[in-house]
């Protein structure tokens, strides 16, 4: 993905730049639900949840972005 982006500019980088945004927040979301369902620590489940709704949120304002690609 990222050599496709390298040799990418202008529209033909939008649109995989954002595919692979979303990819990459869909790890970190990943990541936030285990870390809430295994954490011990309150502190470190709070900070999970926060981080899990920032890239919910910012999944979806990618994919709307995508659509007004099409």
């Amino acid at each position: 993905d990222m050599a496709k982006l390298e040799k990418a500019s202008g529209s033909d980088f939008d649109k995989p730049f954002l595919q692979t945004m979303i990819k990459h927040h869909g790890g970190a979301v990943k990541m936030s639900d285990d870390a809430m369902a295994k954490a011990k620590r309150d502190n470190v489940k709070t900070k999970a949840k926060e981080i899990h709704d920032k890239q919910k949120s910012e999944i979806s304002a990618m994919e709307n972005m995508l659509k007004g690609m099409k």
